[in-house]
């Protein structure tokens, strides 16, 4: 993984560790690589997000509760869409209704982030 992508204040080896234990996967299994290239992704996304000019996160860990939270959510959002072609998740229902995912993957998350976030622009 490049660690070197991913901001100070985030811990890869802890989102890990926190999105297997989530998705009940074991270190070895198969997914996890494809799991651990996804948190830089995930880690870019939350940092665009925050948009932290000043007074910067803790880069010593434990990691922010709220940020931890957010990117075990957003890495598992992200790993997920592999079984949504199209945006639409095909999945059993006792209606046999299609559901569509969001487009926007931090749509989950951003009421997570809304704290941290020091700037706000209008565009």
């Amino acid at each position: 993984m490049a660690v070197d992508t991913v901001p100070a204040y985030i811990d890869p080896v802890q989102v890990l560790a926190d999105v297997l234990d989530t998705l009940r996967k074991q270190a070895g299994d198969p997914d996890a690589d494809r799991i651990e290239e996804l948190i830089p992704t995930a880690a870019s996304l939350v940092d665009n997000y925050l948009d932290r000019a000043a007074d910067p996160l803790p880069a010593a860990p434990p990691m922010h509760p709220l940020v931890s939270t957010a990117m075990t959510n957003l890495t598992i959002e992200l790993y997920r869409r592999k079984d949504a072609p199209f945006g639409v998740l095909n999945s059993w229902s006792p209606d046999d209704v299609a559901l569509r995912i969001s487009s926007d993957p931090l749509r989950g998350v951003s009421q997570i982030l809304l704290p941290l976030k020091q700037r706000f622009g209008v565009g």
